[in-house]
């Protein structure tokens, strides 16, 4: 094992919560990084501050740096577009411990301007210029693996003590707009002299009057919105019965009481909407994965590659609904209820631990003969003739 490895111990830390297999025990890590400028995977560092920077006026692209501590040294961090929905989830906050699974480390040549010192007979001090070496890590891929008990619980009260004061400030927010008072009879009676003293009611008036003029203004009807509204009803209704059988005005049935749309793997990435779009699937298991740490509720999860005759891609599973329990065969038909769709790798499919199925029914169903819409020999002969390209 490598010097720069994160230590395993045989006892757990009370100072840290785990979600990862093993205890662990952060190392000084960064010294030997700068010094031979070699990553050494799946090193643990602990999460000391978070800063997000918007790169155009639009707020269109933006910028998450992590700043990176390993107890001794702290190191500034770039994270891949790709891992930014971790910070913006909540799942990498201040004080959690994230195991690095690929970076690298980066320096960029800066220059640096400092005042010269000033002189009495000069009229302005002539500045400096020096080039220095910043060094920093881009992160391509981390997971979370634990937290600090005692960061998370200062984090938390921090929290908690500014916490009522933003409620308040929220709560006259909402307010009725009349909140500011109006003038008495004695400011209408002012003389000239101390008209200056209303100028500024004045102006907040105009200004809230510019930030009105900002948005266009449309004459909608009544009839308008209702035909809009019956629209977006009658699409979710289709929908839901799609997905279900039945539509949710009514009672559903048994879920094998009537066919059910299929979605082809191949739509994943094409759905009406990029994340959440509940579908159904008939396709082949071409991997799984063992139970592994997540981080999210419940904090485990089985990853598996899905494929059909639709796309040459294996789509990616996630299920956080009772890992343990979604087990099938590489190889085998899986028909697959309400997986919600992701933008992740190119689009790919979810199961979240609250979509539990109603008692009596199942998400999933390995070699689902019993279902006639199934054409379940069709896809064995046809992993039977492509599956060793899996």
């Amino acid at each position: 094992m490598s010097a720069s490895a994160p230590q395993q111990l045989a006892s757990a830390s009370p100072d840290i919560t785990y979600i990862s297999s093993e205890p662990f025990e952060p190392k000084p890590l960064i010294a030997d990084i700068l010094r031979t400028r070699f990553c050494v995977p799946d090193s643990i560092f602990l999460v000391e501050g978070i800063d997000i920077a918007h790169t155009s006026k639009s707020k269109r692209w933006r910028v998450i740096r992590l700043l990176l501590g390993d107890g001794d040294l702290c190191i500034q961090a770039l994270l891949a577009a790709e891992m930014h929905r971790f910070v913006d989830r909540g799942e990498i906050c201040f004080g959690s411990y994230v195991k690095l699974q690929q970076f690298r480390v980066e320096w960029k040549e800066v220059t640096k301007t400092s005042p010269a010192p000033s002189q009495k007979d000069s009229n302005a001090a002539e500045s400096s210029q020096s080039k220095e070496q910043m060094v920093y890590l881009v992160v391509d891929s981390l997971i979370m693996v634990g937290w600090n008990n005692t960061l998370i619980d200062d984090s938390i009260a921090g929290e908690v003590e500014l916490g009522p004061e933003y409620v308040e400030v929220e709560r006259e927010d909402h307010q009725d707009p009349p909140v500011q008072p109006l003038p008495t009879e004695q400011e209408k009676a002012s003389p000239p002299d101390e008209t200056v003293a209303g100028q500024p009611e004045i102006k907040e008036e105009k200004a809230s009057v510019d930030i009105d003029d900002d948005f266009e203004v449309m004459d909608v009807s009544q009839n308008t919105t209702a035909h809009h509204r019956k629209e977006v009803e009658t699409a979710i209704v289709n929908h839901e019965r799609d997905i279900t059988g039945s539509s949710r005005l009514h009672q559903p049935s048994n879920i094998q009481s009537r066919p059910l749309k299929l979605t082809k793997l191949r739509s994943i990435p094409n759905l009406p909407f990029k994340q959440n779009w509940s579908v159904n699937v008939l396709c082949v298991v071409s991997a799984i994965s063992d139970v592994e740490p997540a981080g999210i509720p419940p904090y485990t999860q089985r990853q598996a590659r899905l494929t059909d005759p639709s796309t040459d891609k294996h789509v990616l599973l996630t299920v956080f609904l009772d890992p343990p329990q979604f087990n099938p065969k590489v190889g085998s038909v899986v028909l697959l209820f309400g997986v919600k769709n992701h933008r992740f790798d190119g689009g790919s499919l979810k199961k979240y631990a609250s979509d539990k199925p109603k008692p009596g029914e199942h998400w999933w169903y390995e070699s689902p003969t019993q279902f006639s819409y199934c054409d379940v020999d069709g896809l064995r002969q046809w992993w039977a003739q492509n599956g060793v390209q899996a």
